[in-house]
């Protein structure tokens, strides 16, 4: 029998199949708001049957996949998932058991076997309870696709799409395919606690899938700051190893999957409670700011805008640029970037604008009315420099008593 080697020893795929020499281990997904675990996902483990030697996934997959065996193994997976659930405490609750299935496998063939649908009823284990793991990978019948989780649907099984935000990932399967869950990648998550862009990405991931009536679970949740920074975000369930690493289902771990959550859920309210009073503080500082220049502004000609400008922003450093408006929404003055920061290298795709400029579609401008003198915008991109900002506007008259509109562009990390 052929085999092949992985870091100098031999897999045998073929052995492993005619022994079922596979086991799955059970990843718990958990509810940290709703303090609950809701469900586990089984991950599949092998052992040589010869010389008792454990097989990582990735190289077992990868040598049925070489053998054309890939669909013989990913079956033994479920049923030895379904196996080991059943046999668990899991049978006596409402959890459920999320399996993975490569979306590669299914074509016009096996989308009509009902395999799991059988292997399931055979176990005595509910539709409801089985989530279905699309994996991201490469779809070779985009019609079986749709065929098969049309049918699993209306059997009544749960359909998830996994590893959004990964390689292969593409926004229009949500729509074609009509998942109940989507399970955002581990790429997006690690390290999330540092990074604005993820956690920006997060936020319009979990908006999006609100707004769609999709349920949305983070996954490579390792530490707690991950964890508090999902939640953060709006990510409720999450799975990862902070939570628990991949095991047998047993109460103490349970048990244990439930304190970290706990602790993670703690740490986000008392960051909560910390930040009210501190962005209360930053506001009020910009206020007087804005209150400041405004106050300067009425007083002074308008060639004296840019200096007048330059002069007040340089106290605040996360106040990356200003300018003046005209009651059109056109600019009158220049883009006065902050003498404390170094400017980001200019580019055609990054240039501030200029004198003269019209910019009255900004929302800045536009959703400035009478009922309010204020307005703050979400954050955006800055054309002027490639920074993640947001702009602070408020209306004022100059000297000669004619509306002006004064725009503070505020560098988000600046004031993080």
């Amino acid at each position: 029998m052929e085999e092949r080697r992985f870091g100098g020893a031999a897999v045998d795929v073929g052995a492993v199949l005619e022994k079922g020499s596979v086991r799955a281990e059970y990843q718990p997904i958990v509810s940290v708001k709703g303090r609950r675990i809701v469900g586990f996902e089984a991950l599949a483990r092998a052992t040589d049957p010869s010389t008792g030697r454990s097989i990582g996934p990735e190289e077992l997959f990868a040598e049925a996949a070489r053998r054309g065996l890939t669909l013989e193994l990913d079956r033994l997976c479920r049923r030895r998932a379904i196996e080991g659930f059943v046999g668990s405490v899991a049978v006596k609750s409402d959890l459920a058991l999320f399996m993975n299935i490569d979306t590669s496998l299914i074509d016009a063939h096996t989308a009509g076997s009902n395999h799991i649908r059988d292997l399931a009823a055979a176990y005595g284990l509910e539709p409801g309870r089985i989530v279905i793991e699309l994996l991201e990978s490469e779809i070779s019948d985009l019609a079986a696709l749709g065929d098969f989780v049309r049918r699993y649907h209306e059997y009544g099984f749960v359909v998830a799409l996994d590893d959004l935000g990964s390689g292969y990932s593409n926004l229009e399967r949500i729509v074609s395919l009509k998942p109940e869950i989507i399970k955002i990648d581990r790429a997006l998550v690690s390290g999330i606690e540092d990074e604005f862009y993820k956690q920006e990405l997060l936020d319009f991931l979990i908006k999006l899938t609100s707004k769609l009536g999709v349920l949305a679970i983070a996954e490579g949740v390792e530490t707690k700051e991950a964890g508090v920074a999902c939640l953060s975000r709006g990510a409720d369930i999450v799975q990862g190893f902070y939570f628990g690493r991949p095991g047998h289902i047993e109460d103490a771990a349970c048990e244990r999957c439930l304190q970290r959550a706990e602790d993670a859920l703690e740490e986000h309210k008392s960051l909560e409670r910390r930040r009210i009073p501190e962005r209360r503080k930053l506001y009020r500082g910009y206020d007087g700011l804005t209150s400041r220049i405004c106050g300067e502004l009425s007083r002074c000609p308008p060639e004296t805008y840019d200096q007048v400008i330059s002069e007040a922003i340089a106290w605040f450093v996360e106040v990356e640029c200003a300018y003046v408006l005209d009651s059109r929404g056109t600019q009158v003055s220049s883009t006065v970037f902050n003498p404390a920061r170094s400017r980001r290298k200019a580019s055609t795709l990054f240039s501030p604008s200029e004198e003269g400029d019209d910019l009255s579609a900004k929302d800045y401008f536009l959703f400035l009315d009478r009922a309010s003198d204020r307005y703050v915008t979400t954050p955006y991109i800055s054309r002027a420099s490639g920074a993640v900002c947001m702009t602070i506007s408020a209306k004022t008259k100059n000297a000669e008593g004619l509306p002006i509109v004064l725009c503070l562009d505020i560098d988000i990390k600046g004031a993080s």
